[in-house]
């Protein structure tokens, strides 16, 4: 029989020799080497406890122990179902049903990523539970890509607004639904822990949206906000919406990272977010898929101008063409820290492209530069010939530079 208070000695123990390691300063090497063995039998010791108790749970309930639950290392249990291994194997209710009990009697687990499975709203159900029974040593929860409805999101995120060790959740691809908009909001005005929060594609609606970004003004510690891709079509509820998220911006002070992907955005609602974006804490924004022109391009150029910290600029997908190009391009240019740019599906000609290239070849702190999907015509490639060197540079970068005899030529990575 398993013992939590022997478990919690243990990790315990763990920790404190951990601690003991770092910030002692021992002269002896052979003591530091000592407590490193010692840290690291302990370590073991909680892996087998781990393996022992999650096995047994499995066998209280009749499901077949997983690999890849037994082998946790690190506190770290990764089991995606869309890969090759897992594809007819996917983790189910059961499964999870076991993990969440294994975590009851052995707190070691630290991250639970579990996207693309077929989890419903009973194993959400069943993680709700064991964060409220005392498990307090998750950091990670990615969900994404399953079958958690509104009964089983409700039941997470009403776990969640008391819990102290959750930093990152991950729902994105559930059919939440928009009666789970409230209860996010409640978590979000209580909670003090969790940094990131993404909601991406699931079916939030109007109402839903509007409590979620009123509950921007009261957070304090979420630094990354994915709301993209929710159910609005009606011009009237996107205007609603942004008109509550530029309230919410203006008076919260942490976060970073916003992403109104597939918004149903225009130059309009870009314009109301303008000096909310400016005047807040984002440095990151991502706003693919939407509805922007090329009258865009100003926006988002004073938005740089404004904001010289800013790090990341996603506008692929939208219609920014040559003239958005040209505007944007400038304040690219003088940029200081901006590191990724996306501008793929632009609609952009050789002005607009040339316009960009350039620029990136200006701003020497862009790491990522995506540019593909737009006109890349045959008399594009001896215009942006003279940036090979600097695009070959990039960490990433989707177009390449080669020549053919003496004809300069472009293609996609």
């Amino acid at each position: 029989m398993l013992v939590k208070l022997t478990l919690l000695d243990c990790l315990f123990i763990l920790l404190s020799i951990r601690v003991f390691i770092s910030f002692c300063g021992f002269e002896s090497s052979f003591f530091k080497v000592y407590l490193s063995v010692l840290y690291y039998c302990a370590l073991r010791r909680c892996d087998l406890m781990w393996s022992d108790a999650y096995a047994s749970c499995c066998e209280s309930i009749g499901v077949a122990p997983r690999a890849e639950v037994l082998q946790l290392s690190g506190g770290s249990l990764v089991a995606q179902g869309n890969t090759f291994e897992n594809f007819k194997n996917r983790v189910s209710d059961a499964d999870v049903k076991a993990v969440c009990d294994a975590a009851v009697l052995c707190p070691v687990l630290a991250e639970l990523i579990l996207p693309y499975n077929n989890i419903t709203d009973t194993g959400a159900t069943h993680i709700a539970e064991a964060l409220q029974k005392g498990v307090d040593t998750v950091q990670t929860i990615d969900l994404s890509q399953n079958a958690i409805a509104e009964q089983g999101g409700t039941a997470l995120v009403a776990a969640l607004r008391a819990q102290t060790s959750v930093a990152a959740l991950c729902l994105a691809g559930n059919p939440l639904g928009g009666t789970c908009g409230p209860p996010i909001a409640d978590m979000l005005a209580t909670n003090a822990c969790v940094t990131k929060l993404d909601l991406y594609n699931t079916d939030m609606d109007m109402k839903a949206l509007v409590h979620i970004t009123e509950a921007l003004v009261h957070n304090e510690t979420l630094l990354s906000l994915n709301i993209g891709k929710p159910l609005l079509s009606n011009p009237d509820d996107v205007n609603y919406v942004v008109h509550h998220l530029s309230l919410g911006l203006q008076r919260n002070t942490a976060l970073c990272d916003l992403n109104l992907s597939h918004f149903n955005l225009t130059d309009i609602h870009l314009e109301m977010l303008l000096n909310p974006l400016c005047t807040c804490n984002i440095i990151s924004l991502t706003l693919k898929g939407n509805k922007l022109s090329q009258d865009a391009g100003a926006l988002l150029a004073k938005l740089l101008e404004r904001k010289e910290n800013f790090i990341c600029l996603d506008v692929s997908y939208n219609r920014l063409r040559d003239k958005g190009s040209v505007s944007l391009a400038k304040s690219v240019k003088a940029h200081s820290r901006l590191r990724f740019l996306s501008l793929e599906n632009n609609s952009m000609g050789t002005v607009g492209i040339k316009s960009m290239v350039d620029a990136v070849c200006a701003c020497q702190t862009i790491e990522t530069f995506l540019i593909w999907g737009n006109d890349f015509s045959d008399n594009v490639a001896p215009q942006i010939y003279d940036a090979k060197d600097r695009l070959e540079t990039l960490s990433v970068c989707d177009i390449g530079l080669y020549e053919v005899g003496d004809q300069p030529s472009v293609y996609r990575k």
